[in-house]
């Protein structure tokens, strides 16, 4: 069955030929508000989340040569994944989620991408309008409703 209706992990890329220096990211990130965890990097809310949703509202993940890689000390960079889970946030983090997405475009001067398409900023909250249309046409629930956690719990294990 195809579940790609609940738009669990929907993902912006930034790419870089040649690649970069993973030692320029990390304090783009703390600048930005992100906090560090050992070798990655997140951004999260600050309010008290329902244990059903996410506190994470961006997830970044960092890769070189198709592989992830992690630390920012050493190595280069080539893609950068800016992850968001819309079904577990209220909607309105989207627009924390496009604004970082602009912010880290900006501080690098790269293009996001989206389904390896560049797409423009304001592109993107239309984009995750549609996400969000189709999850309550679909389900009857909104982004971060408890009802679709339980929802999507129950689609697993998925073969």
């Amino acid at each position: 069955m195809d579940y790609g209706y609940l738009h669990e992990l929907e993902i912006v890329e930034f790419r870089t030929q040649p690649p970069r220096a993973r030692a320029e990211l990390l304090p783009m990130f703390l600048s930005m508000g992100f906090r560090q965890y050992d070798d990655v990097v997140s951004l999260d809310r600050t309010d008290k989340s329902p244990p059903w949703q996410t506190s994470t509202i961006v997830a970044v993940e960092v890769h070189q040569a198709g592989r992830e890689v992690y630390g920012f000390k050493d190595g280069d960079w080539n893609t950068l994944k800016l992850g968001y889970l819309l079904p577990s946030l209220p909607f309105a983090f989207v627009d924390r989620f496009v604004a970082a997405v602009s912010a880290v475009g900006a501080s690098l001067d790269l293009r996001p991408q989206f389904g390896g398409e560049t797409i423009e900023i304001a592109d993107l909250k239309s984009l995750f309008l549609g996400f969000r249309e189709e999850l309550l046409e679909q389900t009857g629930c909104e982004p971060g409703d408890e009802n679709l956690a339980i929802l999507i719990q129950s689609t697993y294990p998925r073969r």
